[in-house]
C-alpha cells in the first residue's frame, strides 16, 4: 500500500559482521541511513543494535550485530537499495519485507514465545505416557514412563551363523 508520496512501508533488518568495533557500528547504520535518506525514503522507527549468535555461520561469522527498522522506502529504488546492501562489505545478510501498517516485531518477544513453545514440547513429551491412563497426574506417573522406548537389542550373529544359512540357502557346503 503506497503513501501519498510514493513510498512505502517496509521492515528491514540486516546483520553487520562482528570483526567491525562496536564503536564503529553506528557509523555503519549511519552510512545506511544516509542511503536511505538520499533515496527519498527515511527511517519511521529503529531497534538498537544487538550482538546475538547465528543459527548457523555466514561468511565464516559466528554471531553478528543486528539491527531492525522500519523504513519508508520508494519501491521503484528497491533494486537499487538492493545492490548497494550487496556491495557494503559490512553487511553479512539483510532482509527487506513490507510492513503493511505493523509494527516491529519485539525481537524479546519473539524469543519469549519461542521458549513457551519448546516448554509446551516438552510438557507434550512427558504427558505422551499419561494418555493411556486417564485422569492421572504427571506426579503419580513412575519416572520410567517418561523415558523414551528404546528398540529391544538384537541376537548377535556370528560368522559360524552366517555360513549355516548360506549353505541351507544354497544347499551345499562352502
Amino acid at each position: 500500500m503506497e503513501n501519498e508520496n510514493g513510498t512505502k512501508k517496509y521492515e528491514f533488518s540486516y546483520w553487520i559482521k562482528p570483526d567491525i568495533a562496536e564503536s564503529s557500528l553506528g557509523d555503519v547504520q549511519n552510512e545506511i541511513k544516509n542511503f536511505i535518506e538520499k533515496s527519498g525514503g527515511g527511517t519511521i522507527k529503529e531497534k538498537g543494535i544487538i550482538r546475538e549468535n547465528l543459527a548457523y555461520p555466514i561468511k565464516h561469522y559466528g554471531y553478528g550485530f543486528l539491527k531492525v527498522s522500519l523504513i519508508e522506502f520508494a519501491p521503484v529504488k528497491m533494486d537499487e537499495f538492493r545492490k548497494y546492501l550487496k556491495l557494503n562489505a559490512n553487511i553479512l545478510r539483510y532482509n527487506i519485507g513490507t510492513a503493511d501498517d505493523i509494527d516491529i516485531i519485539q525481537i524479546k518477544e519473539f524469543k519469549k514465545i519461542v521458549n513457551e513453545s519448546q516448554k509446551i514440547k516438552s510438557a507434550a513429551i512427558e504427558i505422551e505416557g499419561v494418555r493411556e491412563g486417564e485422569g492421572k497426574k504427571a506426579s503419580d506417573i513412575p519416572p520410567e514412563a517418561s523415558v523414551v522406548h528404546q528398540a529391544p537389542e538384537k541376537e548377535k550373529i556370528t560368522l559360524e551363523d552366517v555360513d549355516k544359512k548360506l549353505e541351507e540357502i544354497l544347499g551345499r557346503e562352502i
